[in-house]
């Protein structure tokens, strides 16, 4: 139970560290402004949202997706959520905020939806491929 523990609150740490290094030293542009998206073949978790920004980690194949949407921050998450699992993703840990999953082959993934500055949903996606 205890290496669980470690992995979840490791991983916990990990998606806290990229959704603030990509909001504040990439400056992640909303829908509004210009975009950055690379054109990257994976399966969309987030049909309701518009996707604004999207980066992979060639070293880790870690992709981060950023999203904007008029749901609630509720209602992107448990669509998130849904999506994943119908991936074959599993929920290894989940928040009123955010959500943790195992895959396979010791892969993980995260996502978290909050209300940004400007009033929309914000949701973020950090997937290993």
């Amino acid at each position: 139970m205890r290496p669980r523990r470690i992995f979840i609150t490791g991983l916990i740490i990990l998606f806290a560290a990229c959704v603030t290094f990509g909001a504040h030293y990439m400056r992640i542009p909303s829908a509004k402004g210009r975009q950055h998206i690379e054109n990257l073949p994976i399966k969309e978790v987030f049909s309701s949202g518009q996707l604004t920004f999207r980066a992979e980690n060639k070293e880790t194949k870690a992709v981060l997706s950023i999203y904007e949407s008029s749901l609630s921050p509720d209602a992107a998450l448990h669509e998130i959520i849904n999506a994943m699992t119908q991936q074959g993703w599993l929920v290894a840990l989940s928040t009123q905020s955010m959500a943790i999953f195992e895959g396979k082959k010791g892969k993980c993934a995260a996502a978290q939806a909050y209300i940004s500055q400007d009033g929309t949903t914000t949701a973020s996606v950090i997937m290993q491929r």
